[in-house]
């Protein structure tokens, strides 16, 4: 890996969710045909919450109803006016 310690830092979190991760054994066997493909430096971690068919939505529904919310939406005039541009000002 050159030395760079990042490539074996980017499995050390994954996220699986949607309706395909709640299939029994899913998680057990996406790690197993992962672990194999996977530098030997990396550690694998790979989450599933209780619920992953509507874990997305939970997630951007708090999101939606927090103060950080409203400090970083852009509004369809923003967006109208700067395009993608009003999302970087936002965010930075």
């Amino acid at each position: 890996m050159n030395g760079h310690p990042a490539p074996c830092l980017c499995y050390a979190s994954l996220a699986w969710f949607g309706g395909v991760a709640a299939c029994p054994g899913f998680r057990e066997r996406f790690t197993a045909e992962l672990r194999a493909l996977v530098p030997d430096c990396a550690d694998l971690n790979v989450f599933m919450p209780q619920d992953p068919a509507v874990f997305t939505w939970e997630g951007m529904s708090g999101f939606g109803a927090s103060y950080s919310y409203s400090r970083l939406a852009v509004t369809r005039q923003q967006y109208n006016e700067s395009g993608g541009a009003a999302g970087v000002r936002q965010y930075l």
